[in-house]
């Protein structure tokens, strides 16, 4: 768009420091610390992978001329139209929960104990104290150590409150069709291929709260890179139970890469991604991690 449409362009990162971190069942129940939460000596997991992408970001504005800026959760969470919409969300459960969480017909809100930092993950134990409709609602939960505890959820109330994915993009994507018509910008949401199922319940759980079509985000879902058994690849899931041993360090870890290509590498690979990008038969498919490792061996 900055290049063909001569617009200024910026790339705002969405950082997931509410991911999962540390994990514990008690009673048949899951529990969680998020990254930012868990930590390694005097560092949150959080902010040690932060270190990753915010090189990886830096050399990207580099080769593109583009700016980029981070959004951590946090913040998404905080502004009072997400509030908003989660309030309306849970106001109209019964109508969203089919959308977003189907699966285990709740919504997924949840908040983290304020003396152990563990938060209970598929919402068992939540409880709606106090429900003021669409204006506030106070919310308790358990903690398998202290006991119950409560965070109230209105406009402008400062308690974290951690969601699903499903949920979290619902509030995202309302943020920016309201702040795209009061900065006067186009939204354009960029995901992997892999999320292609999801925008499509995305959009409906849109609609439902009252944006059009021409409201919403566009969305560009780029080529997802795939493992032998035709799975999007690296995932750290994958990753951290070894499947991927037998593969090259280099295209597992950030540092392999950087071991093995140096800088260079990164300008290398950004030379080849961009091609796909101005060519649509590149672009609207998937690649296989042997088609990379033949890319680079060339």
């Amino acid at each position: 768009m900055q290049e063909r449409l001569e617009l200024p362009a910026e790339v705002v990162f969405g950082a997931l420091e509410n991911g999962p971190g540390e994990k514990r069942v008690v009673d048949g129940i899951l529990y969680q610390r998020m990254l930012c939460d868990t930590f390694e000596g005097d560092r949150s997991l959080a902010d040690k992978h932060m270190d990753s992408f915010s090189s990886l970001l830096s050399e990207l504005s580099e080769f593109s001329s583009i700016l980029h800026s981070v959004e951590m959760y946090r913040d998404l969470q905080a502004k009072p139209k997400a509030r908003e919409t989660l309030l309306e969300i849970i106001a109209r459960e019964e109508e969203f929960v089919p959308l977003l969480n189907p699966s285990d017909d709740r919504l997924r809100v949840r908040f983290k104990c304020p003396d152990c930092s563990y938060e209970e993950k598929h919402s068992r134990t939540l409880e709606i104290i106090w429900h003021n409709q669409r204006e506030f609602i106070r919310l308790q939960s358990r903690c398998f150590d202290h006991g119950n505890y409560q965070i109230t959820l209105s406009r402008d109330s400062k308690d974290f409150v951690d969601v699903n994915t499903m949920v979290r993009n619902v509030m995202k994507e309302s943020v920016l069709s309201e702040e795209s018509k009061d900065q006067n910008y186009f939204p354009l949401v960029v995901k992997g291929a892999d999320w292609m199922h999801a925008a499509v319940l995305v959009s409906n759980a849109l609609e439902l709260l009252g944006y059009s079509f021409l409201e919403r985000p566009e969305r560009i879902s780029t080529p997802m890179i795939e493992d032998w058994s035709g799975a999007k690849f690296s995932k750290s899931v994958y990753v951290k139970s070894g499947t991927y041993e037998s593969l090259p360090q280099e295209f597992v870890s950030l540092q392999g890469f950087v071991d093995k290509f140096g800088q260079e590498g990164f300008r290398d690979l950004w030379s080849h991604v961009s091609s796909w990008v101005k060519d649509p038969k590149k672009f609207y498919r998937n690649y296989s991690l042997d088609y990379l490792r033949e890319v680079f061996d060339s």
